[in-house]
Order: C-alpha cells, then structure tokens, then sequence
C-alpha cells in the first residue's frame, strides 16, 4: 500500500504492455514483501507481524507505523478463536483507505471499538467490544465479496465494508481485465495525460482521475462497474446473513469530492484530460445503492460525504433535541479529511468514519450481548 499514487499507474500501465509483449509484471507481494503475502482466495493479504513506517508530513508525528498483528490485521491485538464470552465483534474490510495510513490506535478497527467499549462502560454493560480491520491495499470489491467468507472463522457480529467511489469501481473492472475475461478501452494516451496532471495537481487526485478519464471513453465499463460491485456486496451480505451478522456499506467518497482542486487546478485538468464526468464514482456509489435497496434491501449504506466535506470545513456536528443529529453553524479550525501529500484517508478522516459507524451501531441496535 505505497501512498505514492504515481508508481501505482506506472505498474498498471507496465502491466498492460507486459501482457502484449513481455512476461507479466511482479505481484503485490513480490513488490512489497514487507507488507503482503499471496492468498489463494483473495489474493493477497497483510504479512503477520508486520512494519512498515510511512513519512506523513501533515501528521504531528511526522509519519506513522502501518502495522499488523499476528493474524495479519491491522489492530494492536490479536483476535481469538472462538470468539470469548462476553465478547461483541464487528469485522471491516475495504481498500487501502480502511488499511489506513494512520497508526492503529488512529485506524476504524481499534478506534471504533474503544468508543464502542466507553459507550457500554458508561450504560453499566460489561461487554468487550472488538473491531477487526482486514483493510487491504490494492482490494476491491472481488475481494469484498469473498472476505468475510474467508474469515467466517472470526463470527462477527457486525460487517463492514468501506467502499471508496474514488477507485473501487475502477478496480470492479480492472479485476476481470488481469482474469483475462474482458479488456479495457483506454486512450492511448490515457496513462501520459494523468502523469501530466500529476505534475501540476499532485498525486491526490490520481486514482479518481483515472477512474473518471477511463469511464468517460468507456461508459459500458462504468455500467459493468456498478453490477459487479452490487453483485460483490449482495454475496457479502449473504455471507454475513448466515454468520448471523448484518452488513453495513460505508461510501468514502473520493478525495476530490472533499478537497476540490483549486480554479487553476480544474482548469489544468480539463485542459490535459478533455470532458469527463467530475466525480464519476460519486454517481457510480449513488446508483449502487438505490440497486442495493431494491435487491438488498437489508443492507444498510451510509454515505459518508457530507460529514466529511462540512468536518474539513470546520462545521461541527451536534446531538440536540431528543439525540437527533443535528449540524450547527458553529466553526472548528479546518482539517484535512485526506492527507494533501497523497490520496488516502487522515487521522481525522478516520474518526469522522469511526464517529458515523458508532452512530449506526447505536441506531440499529447491533452491539447487544452475546
């Protein structure tokens, strides 16, 4: 899960060429030992034990420890088999951005059960509260729809996927492109254009850039996107149906969606990247869940938007009259909801996240004794 967005397109376009000329390009796990090791389901997952430190200039820090625990998750503790009395379990899965690069304590897994144990503690209720992160660099709904089977072993109570419209409905379709069972139509430009706006932008637009130009020239993919990404959540949520567990969607919008380029900004990115549909995954995750309601009406969808976008502007959000959310015009300093260095979620991102899943966990009632 390198944070450097620009070696990740130069790969997938090695990767296009190596199919016509040369051996295929190295996998996940050969380019970052440290960090992945092949799985026969899944592909990849997290290497056991281990650590990788990431240099984040925005973080008080200076940089934070991406780090796993024996089992390959990232959490500081080591979950058991069986589950213990006593014990309430929600397991999350997504892409790089619930992987986190963010500490632990920092991450959706432990952050959310330690306000989820609070909250139980101050209720006189002795229940520990664990939340099991198999976030994943280079995932996407394929892997989704497959996890919690995999770790069906962990009987959650809750399951949790973080859907990033910014690149998973790409990564839909790249999926069966690797399989060998369709081929994408890209400019032959395509991977020239985005590296020249990368130069002028920056590189935390990049994923969502290539996700918009690529279905811009090829809206049959798009199409094909969102069925494969419904179909992956609807075998997710059958999975969690028979592990008794019920299944929450989480969409974290792409970062553009919360930081804007500026003028001059989108002006270099219709320049280089002609007319494309801004925010193309926004679309995509709004039509995804109105499917979503009509197949799967018991999957619960949260988007996460606009909690972010009003959170990176200041705007604060209250409980008042009768614990119904409200948002007040009362300002906090502005945070960065995605680190500006790269594309990936922050620190502060990550607690909006975590403070909108506990909200839900209260709501539906979820976190009840075993």
């Amino acid at each position: 899960m390198r944070p450097i967005v620009r070696l990740a397109l130069a790969i997938t376009a090695c990767a296009l060429a190596a199919c016509r000329s040369s051996p295929p390009p190295p996998e996940v796990w050969e380019r970052e030992p440290d960090y992945y090791l092949p799985h026969d389901v899944l592909g990849h997952v997290h290497k056991p034990d281990s650590r990788r430190l990431t240099t984040v200039p925005e973080h008080p820090d200076g940089a934070v420890e991406l780090r796993t625990n024996g089992l390959g998750f990232r959490n500081d503790r080591n979950p058991t088999t069986p589950k213990p009395v006593g014990t309430w379990r929600a397991l999350v899965v997504g892409d790089s951005h619930t992987d986190g690069v963010v500490d632990n304590r920092d991450g959706v897994g432990d952050a959310l059960a330690r306000v989820l144990e609070i909250d139980r503690r101050e209720q006189g209720i002795e229940l520990r509260a664990e939340v099991i992160n198999g976030g994943t660099g280079y995932w996407g709904p394929a892997q989704y729809a497959e996890a919690f089977s995999v770790w069906a072993a962990l009987e959650p109570d809750l399951c949790i996927v973080i859907l990033y419209e910014g690149n998973d409905f790409l990564d839909a379709v790249a999926a069966e492109e690797r399989a060998g069972r369709r081929r994408l139509d890209r400019l032959e430009d395509h991977y020239p254009r985005l590296f020249e706006v990368a130069e002028h932008v920056g590189e935390r637009v990049s994923q969502q850039m290539n996700q918009d130009l690529l279905f811009a020239h090829a809206p049959s993919a798009a199409v094909d996107a969102v069925r494969l990404t419904r179909e992956a959540i609807v075998r997710a949520g059958d999975t969690c149906t028979a592990l008794g567990a019920p299944l929450v969607v989480v969409r974290l919008p792409p970062s553009g969606a919360v930081h804007p380029p500026t003028a001059d900004e989108t002006t270099h990115i219709d320049r280089t990247l002609g007319s494309i549909p801004w925010l193309s995954g926004r679309t995509l995750g709004s039509t995804t869940e109105r499917q979503l309601a009509e197949v799967a009406p018991e999957v619960i969808v949260i988007d996460s938007w606009q909690a972010l976008y009003r959170r990176s502007r200041g705007l604060r959000r209250h409980v008042v009259a009768g614990d119904i959310p409200e948002h007040l015009g009362e300002r906090e300093p502005n945070q960065r909801m995605y680190w500006s260095h790269d594309h990936h979620l922050s620190s502060y991102g990550h607690a909006v996240i975590v403070e909108l899943l506990r909200e839900t966990v209260h709501q539906h009632g979820f976190m009840k004794a075993p």
